[in-house]
């Protein structure tokens, strides 16, 4: 609410228009009224566990499919990178942004098989003037590497310019860029395989559980 009320003062402000102060006593007075009278209790979805993510990844090794090896490409990337959503697809196939989604060229593989990747942009840095080339810890179990994961998606859909989208699966004219969206629906066909109520789950999940379990290490 506070941010809100920021935002409106803002504007005020910008329209030469008297605004008060966040710390006034009305304000105040007003904020604490706001609490008492429409208390928001946030949905908090659950962490993927490393347990879950390897399940997960081992479903995705079965389907031995374009479709599995992307999907698995995708939840280990994000899980181990702490990507948001919104740097690992676009929301849709026309909404592709090059200086803004992962690309081909932003994923760099070492001799010894380490994985970097360039962040272009952040939710928290939009106005990054270089990108970031962070270093991909490599887990203790090969099932579960972005690395190895890496790989066997790039020979299913082989391109050589670097700005083309990361994740993309086969299709008849070249291939089809994947989106949050189909993110998403991989989520809630692999987790009920899992025995995991997908409504608990979302793809952030996958940001908090590999920050969770980085904490633990």
């Amino acid at each position: 609410m506070t941010n809100y009320i920021g935002a409106v003062r803002l504007l005020h402000k910008y329209l030469g228009e008297p605004a008060p102060a966040l710390d006034a006593f009305d304000t105040q007075l007003t904020l604490r009224a706001v609490k008492l009278t429409s208390r928001h209790a946030p949905t908090q979805k659950l962490p993927i566990s490393p347990q879950l993510l390897t399940e997960m990844c081992a479903i995705c090794d079965t389907l031995d499919s374009p479709q599995g090896r992307a999907i698995k490409c995708a939840l280990t990337l994000a899980y181990f990178s702490f990507l948001r959503q919104s740097n690992l697809a676009p929301p849709s196939p026309n909404e592709f942004d090059a200086t803004r989604h992962m690309c081909r060229g932003d994923v760099i593989i070492s001799q010894k098989g380490t994985m970097h990747i360039l962040v272009k942009w952040a939710k928290n840095m939009q106005t990054m003037d270089k990108p970031l080339l962070l270093q991909i810890p490599t887990p203790h179990d090969p099932a579960v590497d972005p690395a190895l994961a890496f790989k066997p998606m790039v020979a299913d859909t082989p391109t050589r310019h670097p700005n083309h989208p990361l994740l993309q699966l086969p299709a008849p004219d070249g291939y089809r860029i994947i989106t949050v969206r189909d993110l998403r629906l991989a989520l809630s066909v692999l987790l009920p395989e899992c025995d995991k109520d997908p409504r608990l789950f979302s793809l952030h999940s996958l940001r908090q559980g590999g920050a969770t379990a980085a904490f633990q290490q």
